[in-house]
């Protein structure tokens, strides 16, 4: 009896599924061709997907929030253009990263400003401000291509223990955002921003302050993403990204209900993330003044 009610319980499970399907997945296309479970294919599997999944991390979060961003393809394109703009005209790489990073940051940072002053839908606003940031990258570039010049080649082709660095920064940026989630303040109220606003207003927290960092913590996932994604060609079109916008949205919210009425469970997805957790956080009916003074989550 116990037994059975384990095994209803597992194949119930959203994260059980996947990790059954994606076993499936590997099994089929593994006897399909003998060079699918090797090294070197992994890792070229591997690479492929570092930028989308440095930025699904970020993309992991705002949702979490009860956010959603189909901006952050044409901020990286405008990023990467000013980045390449600069260093065409003679700026130093450090001077032009640094720059291309602030962009990044900056651009993520008004769309939480803009969102969460205005609480419209996330989707709508940044739909407007995808438009701008592209026209943005357009107007820098002149619309012509720009050469990196071989500056950020040592990104793309250069490995450490026959790893990819592209591979590793990825890595880095799970772990990074992991223990961000988990282990700080912050991290909890993301969970109960997306779970249910109302008691995270009631409970003291900072609504329009943890939306805007949430905001910025997906900015600086968005301007690693632009480093991992400059070396690949040497090359940067101002209308490079706007597809990216959209391939982060798919493993985040795969199995999550509409990400601005977040209820319930709701599942962590990060593409080729070295994490996968789950919460499951109640919505509280009422709330009273003590509980307000007493919450560990008020700042």
């Amino acid at each position: 009896m116990t037994r059975s009610l384990a095994l209803r319980g597992l194949l119930r499970n959203q994260t059980f599924i996947l990790f059954l399907t994606l076993v499936a997945f590997i099994i089929i296309v593994s006897s399909l061709s003998s060079h699918f479970l090797t090294l070197s294919n992994l890792l070229n599997v591997l690479q492929q997907i570092a930028v989308v999944g440095i930025i699904t991390v970020g993309m992991t979060v705002v949702i979490l929030s009860g956010g959603l961003d189909i901006s952050v393809g044409t901020v990286i394109s405008l990023s990467a253009s000013v980045t390449a703009v600069m260093i065409g005209n003679g700026a130093s790489v450090a001077v032009a990263v640094i720059a291309g990073f602030a962009i990044a940051v900056v651009s993520q940072v008004v769309n939480g400003v803009i969102i969460s002053l205005t609480k419209c839908i996330p989707i709508i606003i940044t739909l407007g401000t995808m438009s701008i940031y592209q026209g943005f990258a357009l107007l820098v570039t002149g619309g012509y291509t720009h050469n990196l010049q071989g500056a950020f080649q040592f990104l793309g082709r250069s490995d450490v223990l026959y790893i990819p660095v592209p591979v590793l920064v990825l890595v880095a940026v799970n772990i990074l955002v992991f223990l961000l989630l988990k282990y700080l303040k912050f991290g909890r109220r993301v969970y109960v921003l997306g779970a249910n606003e109302n008691a995270a207003f009631v409970s003291g927290i900072n609504i329009i302050g943890n939306k805007i960092l949430v905001y910025t913590v997906h900015g600086v996932t968005a301007g690693i993403g632009r480093w991992s994604s400059c070396p690949g060609s040497g090359l940067r079109l101002p209308s490079w990204a706007p597809g990216t916008s959209f391939a982060p949205l798919r493993p985040p919210s795969s199995a999550a209900s509409p990400s601005w009425e977040a209820r319930g469970r709701f599942w962590e997805r990060s593409s080729a993330s070295s994490f996968s957790a789950s919460s499951r956080t109640r919505s509280t009916s009422s709330m009273s003044h003590r509980a307000f003074k007493t919450s560990p989550l008020a700042s």
